[in-house]
């Protein structure tokens, strides 16, 4: 099997709360090679954020968003949520 060099690791996912409690933002703390960078959920499915990463070109990552999206979303279902609320900030 082989690997793309550069697929995303998902380190943290971070969920923004207001005062009620419900999530309206989250961010993950993705790895590409030694590269770290912070992607909004929110971006996501437009394919923006990737181009912080210089191991990707913009272009492919644009080719690729969706499945990009799909292994970002599944590596953070499997990491505990740090909550911010909106107070704390």
């Amino acid at each position: 099997m082989q690997v793309l060099t550069w697929c995303p690791e998902v380190l943290a996912r971070l969920a923004a709360l207001d005062a009620d409690g419900t999530c309206h933002r989250q961010h993950f703390v993705v790895r590409v090679n030694q590269q770290l960078a912070l992607l909004c959920d929110r971006d996501l499915p437009d394919g923006k954020g990737w181009e912080q990463f210089t191991a990707i070109d913009i272009w492919e990552s644009l080719a690729l968003k969706d499945l990009l999206a799909d292994i970002v979303h599944d590596q953070a279902r499997q990491l505990p949520r740090i909550v911010i609320r909106e107070e704390d900030r």
